[in-house]
């Protein structure tokens, strides 16, 4: 084989400083057989924002952290709708309808005060609202994911046409009125919307739909908190985000190196972001050379978030150097020798598509495509459009599952208590 074919198969290795050796996790009493999930979360943990947030705070958001202890995360997890469904929708007895709602009560009562522990903590930021995640992740997931609950599913449409109403070419109806880049960009839109909190109580609710919450607290029961230590991080939300949906860049560091960096938003065509790709490329590359790299040494590796606005730059968030972080418009098995040595390459989408909305979840295609004009729509799509309708929103239905669920279960308990005194009287 010649020097060239050898060159062209030749991978850098990937050198990781954070990942533990065997020997640290029996020291720490890590079961064998959750050793390697174990290493993945402590990789985790490692781009946290409790981890970079005193030397990047003047180029990143104002953020607290409120640490969680045992019991709230047990709260958090047994008041969680997934574990809900999970658990009451079997045909239990009725001594476990009973331990499931006590543990419901149990867990609200705990959870109250939690949300006032966050109520203290946001105080100077109420009118501005708050964006809150764990440690690990954020709920997100919600507001794409949870499309069984129709009140969600018609929260979100009901933005996303206030976002159409502000349109330029928006005249008298929202009917097959826009493109698909129009309609995508406020559905964002209406999902950055859907993050931004006012208190306490909605923020642990938030919280209580996201599947990505329950995994990361199911895996810290599992390793225990004397090995892990868990936070709820609170961000004062900057409403600029939601009216800029196009701003967020990720970028890819290797070695203290930025070799890649793409348009976050990866179905989306914003002329804007096109138009100047040179400049932001080049205005990122070198606010992140001037001021960000030497204070991240010591992590060395990372996937990094940026929100651009008004020629200011900032850091949303670091995530692991791994196929985990979403590699946006490269992708990991094509360009994992780019990420790591360059050079550099800056990707953004250059043109407008035809349909856009092909690239989400197939609901919200269905869902979205009304107003998209036919003229860009498949004729299966509008064939399924004249057998649908979306639900409508009503914002006096503020009862979520887990409320609704606790009171039907308190109900059924009353029943059976009174019948259980009327047969012994």
């Amino acid at each position: 084989m010649n020097n060239n074919n050898s060159n062209e198969l030749k991978t850098t290795v990937f050198k990781n400083p954070h990942w533990l050796e065997d020997e640290e996790c029996d020291k720490r009493g890590i079961d064998k057989n959750l050793r390697e999930l174990y290493k993945r979360y402590i990789y985790q943990q490692a781009f946290s924002v409790q981890k970079w947030y005193e030397e990047l705070k003047e180029y990143t958001f104002p953020t607290k952290f409120v640490e969680l202890d045992e019991e709230e995360i047990w709260a958090l997890l047994k008041g969680n709708s997934h574990w809900i469904n999970r658990t009451v929708t079997k045909k239990d007895e009725e001594s476990e309808k009973k331990y499931t709602v006590e543990v419901l009560k149990k867990a609200k009562g705990i959870l109250d005060n939690l949300g006032k522990r966050i109520d203290q903590e946001m105080e100077e930021w109420k009118d501005s609202g708050i964006f809150v995640k764990l440690n690990t992740r954020s709920p997100k997931d919600v507001c794409i994911y949870d499309i069984d609950n129709e009140e969600n599913v018609s929260m979100m449409l009901n933005y996303t046409e206030e976002f159409l109403k502000m349109q330029d070419t928006y005249k008298d109806t929202l009917e097959h009125a826009f493109n698909g880049d129009q309609v995508l960009q406020c559905f964002v839109k209406s999902c950055t919307k859907s993050m931004r909190l006012f208190n306490g109580k909605s923020a642990i609710d938030l919280c209580l739909k996201s599947d990505r919450i329950f995994q990361d607290l199911s895996k810290v029961e599992r390793f225990g908190l004397n090995n892990v230590q868990v936070f709820i991080v609170i961000r004062k939300f900057d409403e600029t985000v939601i009216q800029n949906p196009g701003m967020e860049f990720r970028g890819f560091v290797y070695n203290n190196s930025l070799n890649a960096l793409s348009q976050y938003d990866d179905a989306t065509y914003y002329k804007e972001i096109a138009d100047h790709k040179k400049e932001i490329g080049d205005s990122i590359l070198s606010f992140f050379n001037d001021n960000i790299r030497d204070h991240l040494e010591h992590i060395e590796s990372y996937v990094i978030d940026f929100y651009l606005y008004n020629n200011r730059i900032f850091v949303i968030e670091l995530n692991p150097f791994h196929k985990g972080a979403g590699p946006c418009l490269f992708t990991w098995r094509d360009h994992r020798e780019l990420f790591m040595n360059g050079p550099f390459e800056f990707r953004v989408v250059e043109e407008r598509q035809a349909n856009p909305l092909l690239k989400i979840h197939g609901v919200w295609e269905r869902y979205l495509s009304r107003y998209v004009k036919k003229e860009y729509l498949s004729d299966k799509m509008i064939e399924k459009l004249g057998n649908s309708s979306p639900p409508s929103y009503s914002s006096s239905s503020n009862l979520n599952k887990l409320t609704l669920l606790f009171f039907i279960l308190i109900i059924i308990i009353s029943v059976i208590v009174g019948y259980i005194i009327s047969v012994q009287e």
